[in-house]
């Protein structure tokens, strides 16, 4: 095998002029094989274009565009679920604070109704403290990932 590409180089190495063998030097030799190539295949760099490069240059730019596309996607999808998540937890604080309102007129119904007994103003009181609670815990949840102007209002 290294015979035949020493015979290969050998006859690159050598030009034909008048029927005699002239050798160059190596030196020649690697700065002109390229243009020795050229001169007998003009078509290969046609070749090397069209084959090899365009459809490489074509791939890697579908792929970059196909990839800028997928991100735009995802930045997309991120930003409406935090959109999303972010209207879920204003309707749980707006809703926590519909129920305390509800109870706050549930008390004042209770306590200016016709209850003078001791025991059911503390019963009402107590049911109301509770249910305070209770919402409040909801209102301390969804407020920890809201905007501070949000929070502001509330």
């Amino acid at each position: 095998m290294s015979d035949n590409i020493n015979i290969l180089s050998d006859s690159i190495n050598a030009i034909t002029k008048g029927g005699n063998i002239i050798a160059v030097n190596d030196l020649d030799v690697k700065q002109n094989w390229f243009e020795i190539l050229l001169e007998n295949n003009p078509g290969v760099i046609t070749i090397l274009l069209t084959g090899l490069i365009l459809p490489l240059a074509l791939i890697f730019l579908n792929n970059r565009n196909s990839i800028k596309l997928k991100k735009l996607e995802k930045d997309l999808e991120n930003s409406n679920k935090k959109e999303d998540i972010i209207k879920n937890q204003e309707r749980g604080i707006y809703a926590s604070l519909s129920k305390i309102l509800f109870d706050v007129q549930q008390l004042y119904v209770s306590l200016s109704g016709s209850c003078v007994d001791k025991n059911c103003i503390e019963s009402s009181l107590k049911k109301f403290d509770e249910s305070i609670l209770k919402y409040h815990e909801e209102i301390a949840n969804n407020m920890l990932y809201m905007p501070s102007n949000i929070i502001n209002y509330v």
